[in-house]
C-alpha cells in the first residue's frame, strides 16, 4: 500500500518497522511496505477509513511511533443475492398479471439495478421494470405442467451481475367445461330416444365425466326426460357418465309426473297444470306439478284430499285434528279459509273462486270465497250439498225434506233462485259459465235437465230458459 521512511539525525542509520496498531488486522508490515493483512476487512460500507500507528526503530533500538488514516476507496462490488416475493400464480392467469416483486442484496447498499430473463420458461414470463409479470397465459396449464424453471439477472449500475434460479410454481384453477357436442335429437311421435355422447358431451380439465353435472333449467314442452326411465323435473341432475352409458333418454308425447313408491290418486288439471293426492301408508299429501317441477304442496300427519285445480290456483279439504278445513293455494303460498269446530268439505275452484259445503252445527250449508272474503250463501234448517262452480256462479241441490231441487247463486245481482219445485230428485248439478246441467227423474227413471241463463247488461236483469225435457 505504501513505503515507509524514517526521518534520522544520525545518516546512514538503519530502521525496521512494526506495527503497534494494525486496525484490527487489517494491515501488516512487509520490509518497508504496509500491506493488506486480511481484505475482508476493508469495506468501504462498514469504515470509509481505518487508523494505524507505526513504530519504526533503529539499529541502537531506538524508536518513534506515529498513526497515519489509511483511507479505503468505494469500490463497486458484485451483487451477493436475488430474491422473489412470491412463486405462486393461477394457471390461465391473463397475460400482464403480476406475479412478485424483484429485489438484490448488494454490498453496495445505495445501488441501482436492472432485472433482466435469461430463461423465460419459453416465452412464459416477462418482466415490467422490477416487476415478474405473465407473457402468454395460455401457456400456464396446470394440468401439462405444474411447475416453470426460470433464470433471473440482476445488474448493477456497474455493470456486475448475479443470476438466479426460481421455480414459478401454479395453483390448479378449475376450468370451464368445453361443450364438445350439442346436436339436435330426432325422435318419431310418441317414441324413445336415448341421448348419446354422440348428441350430448362435455369435456373438462379437472373433472370426470361423473363430476360433470348437468342441471334441468327448463322442462321439455312435448315430451320427457328421464334417468333410467325415472322422470327428470327441473333442478333434476345427470352426469356426463349417464349420457355415456346410455341411462339418458327421451319420451316424446307423455310426461310421467311421478315415479315413486307410494300411491298417487285422484289426478285433476287444469290446462298444463296438475295437482293429485299421495298415501304414504298413513296420511294423504297433496301435489302440484305447474309444467317444470312437481311440488308437495302438504306434509303434516293429518289427511289432506280432495284437491281441485283451476290454472294455478288449487282448493282442498285438509285434517286439522278434530275437523276438515278448507285449504286454498294462491301459486304461491296457502291461506286457510276456514277455521272452526264443524265440518268443511268437497271444495270446488273457478279462477280464485272457492265454493264447498260446510256444517253450520246442524245442517249443511254453500260457502262462497271469492278470493278475498267469504260469504254463506246458504241458511236454513235443510241440507245444501254438492256444490258446483263456474267463474263466479254457483249451483247446488238442495233436500226439501222430501227431494233434492237445484239452486242458483247469480254473483251478478248476489241472488239465488230455486230452478227446480217438484216432487222428484233433482241432482248432481254441473255448470259451466251460464249453463248448468243436472239429473232429475221424471217419475220412472233419471233424465237430464239443463237451463240456460244469462246477464242483460242494458235492463240489468237475468233472464233464464229451463229445458228439462
Amino acid at each position: 500500500m505504501g513505503d515507509l521512511a524514517t526521518v534520522d539525525p544520525d545518516p546512514g542509520d538503519i530502521h525496521s518497522y512494526s506495527l503497534v496498531d494494525n486496525a484490527g488486522g487489517g494491515f501488516a508490515i512487509s520490509g518497508t511496505q504496509i500491506t493488506v493483512a486480511d481484505s475482508t476487512l476493508l469495506d468501504y460500507e462498514t469504515g470509509t477509513s481505518h487508523p494505524i500507528t507505526v513504530r519504526t526503530t533503529d539499529a541502537g533500538g531506538l524508536t518513534f511511533d506515529k498513526t497515519f488514516t489509511l483511507s479505503v476507496p468505494n469500490l463497486n462490488e458484485t451483487p451477493t443475492d436475488m430474491a422473489v416475493s412470491n412463486t405462486v400464480v393461477n394457471e390461465n392467469s391473463s397475460n400482464g398479471t403480476a406475479i412478485a416483486n424483484l429485489t438484490t442484496t448488494d454490498p453496495d447498499t445505495a445501488d441501482t439495478y436492472t432485472y433482466s430473463l435469461v430463461d423465460n420458461a419459453g416465452g412464459r414470463f416477462a418482466l415490467s421494470g422490477n416487476q415478474l409479470t405473465i407473457a402468454n397465459g395460455t401457456l400456464l396449464d396446470y394440468e401439462t405442467a405444474t411447475s416453470h424453471p426460470i433464470i433471473l439477472r440482476s445488474t448493477d449500475a456497474g455493470g456486475l451481475s448475479i443470476d438466479k434460479n426460481f421455480v414459478i410454481t401454479l395453483n390448479n384453477v378449475n376450468d370451464p367445461p368445453v361443450l364438445v357436442m350439442n346436436s339436435p335429437l330426432s325422435v318419431t311421435q310418441r317414441g324413445i330416444t336415448s341421448i348419446t355422447n354422440s348428441l350430448l358431451q362435455v369435456t373438462d380439465q379437472d373433472n370426470t365425466p361423473d363430476q360433470l353435472t348437468y342441471t334441468l333449467v327448463t322442462a321439455p314442452t312435448t315430451g320427457q326426460l328421464k334417468l333410467d326411465s325415472i322422470p327428470l323435473f327441473v333442478n333434476d341432475t345427470f352426469t356426463q357418465a349417464d349420457i355415456d352409458s346410455t341411462r339418458v333418454s327421451y319420451t316424446h308425447g307423455l310426461i310421467q309426473l311421478i315415479n315413486n313408491s307410494i300411491s298417487d290418486y285422484s289426478p285433476q288439471i287444469s290446462g298444463a297444470n296438475v295437482v293429485w293426492q299421495s298415501y304414504d301408508d298413513t296420511h294423504y299429501k297433496i301435489y302440484f306439478y305447474d309444467r317444470n317441477s312437481v311440488t308437495q304442496l302438504t306434509n303434516n300427519s293429518t289427511q289432506d284430499n280432495f284437491p281441485e285445480i283451476s290454472g294455478s290456483n288449487i282448493v282442498w279439504q285438509g285434517f286439522d285434528g278434530t275437523d276438515f278445513e278448507i285449504y286454498f293455494y294462491d301459486g304461491n303460498s296457502t291461506t286457510q279459509l276456514t277455521n272452526n269446530s264443524t265440518q268443511d268439505r268437497f271444495p270446488q275452484i273457478s279462477g280464485s273462486n272457492v265454493v264447498w259445503q260446510g256444517v253450520d252445527g246442524t245442517e249443511t250449508e254453500i260457502y262462497f270465497y271469492d278470493g278475498n272474503s267469504t260469504t254463506q250463501l246458504t241458511n236454513n234448517s235443510t241440507d245444501d250439498i254438492n256444490p258446483q262452480i263456474s267463474e263466479s256462479n254457483v249451483v247446488w241441490q238442495r233436500s226439501d225434506d222430501t227431494d233434492y231441487e237445484i239452486y242458483f247463486y247469480d254473483r251478478n245481482n248476489a241472488t239465488t233462485s230455486q230452478l227446480t219445485n217438484n216432487s222428484i230428485d233433482d241432482s248432481q248439478p254441473q255448470i259451466s259459465g251460464s249453463h248448468l246441467v243436472w239429473t232429475g227423474s221424471d217419475g220412472t227413471d233419471d233424465e237430464i235437465g239443463i237451463a240456460h241463463l244469462w246477464y242483460d247488461e242494458e235492463v240489468a236483469s237475468t233472464s233464464r230458459k229451463y229445458d228439462l225435457s
